[in-house]
């Protein structure tokens, strides 16, 4: 601002950037707030961020978690209300005779499903098996439906858990898929290219017929790369 006496005669410079002012001050009065920018789909890195840039997308993300909490308890009510005003609960007597149901249906299984060695006959005879046990701990779950239940969990845990907490579908529980070692970890993890992983690639491509040099041509994919940083040359 220019503070200048209101009776002596401005220079032309100071009548210049006058006017300089008061135009810019219209302005602002005139000028309307911009909205504040969505964080939350913007791609600009947090490191480049400044500091009330970060305090702006902590106060979205946490809006935006508080809603969704807000909607997962909605549909949560909703659910439990649904299930209170459909639901069938059943008896002791009413779950036998979903048992020996299942049981008076094998032969229709069976038939629809005549390969014993088809992933869907297996799921059927699991299934009966652990409603027949009297103690479920003694169960002796397939190695094919483990590693099944495996790829399942590994794709999506909350998929995993809503079916085994169903009780409609039983599953082996997590304890002994994490027991089962050599199905999620064939090969020992470390850093580099491993040998193993090769020589299983190259016996897979010959057992399947590629012996000529141009089907032997492949891509790898790695997936959850993690490259160490403040790697120095020696």
């Amino acid at each position: 601002m220019l503070l200048t006496d209101r009776w002596k005669p401005r220079c032309k410079h100071c009548i210049t950037y006058r006017k300089t002012v008061k135009k810019q001050a219209a302005r602002r009065k005139l000028k309307t707030p911009t909205p504040s920018k969505n964080w939350l789909t913007s791609r600009k890195g947090n490191s480049r961020l400044t500091d009330s840039e970060k305090v702006e997308k902590i106060k979205q993300l946490k809006n935006y978690n508080s809603n969704l909490e807000s909607q997962v308890a909605a549909l949560k009510k909703k659910v439990e209300k649904s299930i209170r005003s459909e639901g069938v609960s059943l008896s002791e007597n009413n779950s036998k005779d979903m048992v020996n149901l299942m049981i008076s249906c094998e032969n229709t299984a069976n038939e629809q499903f005549p390969d014993e060695n088809c992933f869907q006959r297996l799921f059927w005879s699991q299934q009966a098996t652990f409603n027949n046990l009297a103690d479920k701990r003694g169960m002796r779950w397939h190695p094919m439906l483990i590693k099944w239940c495996t790829y399942l969990k590994s794709k999506s845990t909350s998929t995993f858990d809503s079916l085994r907490h169903s009780g409609f579908i039983k599953f082996p529980s997590e304890r002994l898929l994490y027991a089962c070692y050599d199905y999620t970890h064939v090969i020992k993890q470390g850093v580099g290219f491993k040998a193993e992983l090769i020589d299983m690639l190259a016996e897979e491509m010959e057992s399947k017929g590629a012996t000529e040099e141009w089907q032997q041509y492949v891509e790898l994919l790695q997936d959850e790369i993690f490259c160490q940083a403040r790697i120095t040359n020696p």
